[in-house]
């Protein structure tokens, strides 16, 4: 996250040609920076021997990082490709000899970068050339000598906000330059690379002003501003079945190598990158989870049964409760609770004995489970219901936290504990938080976006041959049979979610066989994976290993391992 950095130069008080926009277009940049996980550096109306002093700091702090980036904005001078950057306290008119004794060489700028992997320096200046020093074979000769020291720089792009010899537009007080807002707008965009992003940023400058922004570029690698891993498939295995799962779960062993995983039936398997192999159980029960405690591995029945591992048929415990669905896991791996069918169970075992610390009725079926800390946890399920349950006060403390829109499929903790994400039957993934009991929506997901699973929702009511022409080829078809296949395509579920270790990443499983991965600072789709392409599945478990391995399992019983590049 902090392998990049940057500096950031905005000036616009000089005393006799002063701007309006630079200060804020450098605060600007300086913020999306920062988005993408850039160590930013911001300096406004700063004068000569001020940059002098951040160049040298900015060079000893880019070592081997793998992007340094330099933004400048205020005034310039420029001929032959080569030029000066103007502190504030460059003596105007401009000379020959005020460029040379007092301007920045853009040369000093690229040399400030020469330590890190891949270097950015963004010009969004003017690069004209006063009338006035046409004639000056001093300063001439000087930018001949500074433009053959530019093909010595390696692995650098440089962007201009404007054409050789030719003005850039300061843009309305207060509104920004049209370099600089198309810049933090591309910048954002982690679906795209560095240089897609410069020449978006171009034409979008063009079409709004006319001027003709320009890249240079030595880079020897594909360069992206993404601060997010990105994943692939590295690894598939299929549980064996006799039919069909409707109910799939995993969960992570606890030391985060891999998970236990089931088909809600009456075996239990344990899936890593090495392989898949079955748990011993002597049981009868359907299983619906495992509990991978601090020191023991528990087996758990539909009915509340639970067994060890290579135990005896008969359960060391029976509950007898009502259908559960499913468990959550203190942090300490010490408490478990068992949800489903309006109830809750809260167990501990403490010095190989188990006991029960609370046992709650609701009056709503309950399909999720969330610990924010040992003792406190929430509950999410049934027509939007969400409660936090406290087991550290007796009797227990239950209480309604919020009412969503729609039944709630899962919920994930943020790392600081102060936001819990919950994804619904709707489509819909919202952020609650916990002090405040606040919501957003981050994401309403609609109808089914892939063509697997917009030819599941239409099974029922349409034939094969109307589906195909509709995904593939609707202007074989009338309107009146597009309205009525749409009146039949409800809103895509959202099925499971996981928010990495330590990055602002969420993964969202769908009902259509899709995983999401969303950057919570700004609710971007930052990937979309087909994890099935031949027909729609839902995902009902994705847990993350580690913030570049996640795995997800579908109800077909097909475990894949995700890593980063």
């Amino acid at each position: 996250m902090n392998e990049r950095s940057a500096l950031v130069i905005g000036i616009g008080g000089y005393g006799a040609s002063p701007l309006v926009n630079p200060i804020r277009d450098a605060e600007q940049v300086a913020s999306a920076l920062k988005k993408r996980g850039f160590e930013v550096t911001l300096l406004t109306d700063v004068s000569g021997v001020e940059i002098d002093v951040a160049l040298n700091v900015f060079s000893g702090s880019v070592k081997n990082k793998n992007i340094a980036l330099i933004y400048l904005a205020g005034h310039a001078i420029e001929k032959h490709g080569s030029g000066y950057f103007l502190p504030i306290d460059f003596p105007f008119p401009i000379t020959p000899g005020g460029a040379h004794q007092y301007g920045i060489s853009l040369n000093d700028f690229v040399e400030a970068t020469a330590d890190a992997e891949a270097r950015i320096i963004i010009l969004d200046a003017c690069r004209n050339w006063p009338a006035d020093l046409n004639d000056s074979l001093r300063l001439s000769d000087t930018l001949d000598t500074l433009a053959s020291g530019e093909r010595e720089w390696h692995n650098v792009l440089m962007a201009f906000s404007t054409s050789a010899s030719t003005t850039a537009s300061d843009g309305v007080a207060g509104s920004g330059s049209s370099f600089c807002n198309n810049f933090c707008q591309y910048l954002l965009d982690q679906t795209i690379n560095v240089d897609e992003c410069f020449r978006r940023t171009s034409v979008g400058v063009v079409k709004e002003t006319g001027q003709q922004p320009w890249t240079y570029s030595s880079l020897k690698q594909q360069l992206s501003f993404r601060d997010l891993p990105q994943f692939s498939v590295i690894q598939r295995h299929v549980i064996p079945k006799a039919t069909r799962s409707v109910a799939a779960w995993c969960i992570v062993n606890r030391n985060s190598t891999g998970i236990f995983a089931g088909l809600s039936n009456k075996a239990v398997w344990h899936a890593n990158l090495a392989g898949l192999s079955q748990i011993s159980y002597g049981g009868d029960a359907n299983l619906i989870a495992a509990a991978d405690l601090a020191d023991r591995l528990i087996l758990i029945g539909q009915e509340g049964e639970l067994f060890y591992p290579n135990s005896r048929q008969e359960p060391f415990a029976n509950l007898e409760t009502d259908p559960s669905f499913g468990v959550g896991i203190s942090p300490t791996r010490n408490t478990f609770t068992l949800y489903g069918e309006g109830n809750v169970t809260v167990l501990r075992i403490k010095d190989g004995r188990l006991s029960e610390l609370a046992y709650l009725v609701t009056d709503f079926d309950i399909y999720c489970c969330e610990y924010i800390s040992e003792n406190l946890f929430w509950v999410g399920g049934e027509n939007g219901n969400i409660f936090e349950i406290d087991v550290s006060v007796t009797p227990p403390a239950i209480k309604s936290v919020i009412i969503l829109s729609s039944h709630v499929n899962a919920m994930s903790v943020s790392q600081n504990a102060n936001i819990v994400f919950c994804v619904d039957m709707r489509g819909k993934l919202t952020a609650v938080d916990r002090h405040t009991h606040d919501y957003k929506v981050m994401l309403e997901r609609g109808p089914p976006k892939t063509a697997a699973g917009i030819r599941a929702a239409l099974l029922d009511v349409a034939t094969d041959e109307l589906i195909r022409h509709y995904i593939f080829h609707p202007e074989n078809i009338n309107e009146e049979q597009i309205e009525k296949i749409e009146q039949n395509l409800e809103d895509s579920a959202l099925t499971s979610c996981s928010v990495a270790p330590n990055l602002p990443l969420i993964a969202v499983g769908t009902s259509e066989s899709t995983l999401l991965l969303i950057d919570i600072r700004d609710n971007q789709i930052v990937q979309e994976i087909n994890i099935l392409t031949n027909f729609a599945d839902s995902i009902p478990n994705v847990v993350f290993l580690s913030d570049t391995e996640l795995v997800t399992i579908s109800n077909d019983g097909l475990v894949t391992f995700m890593a980063s590049a």
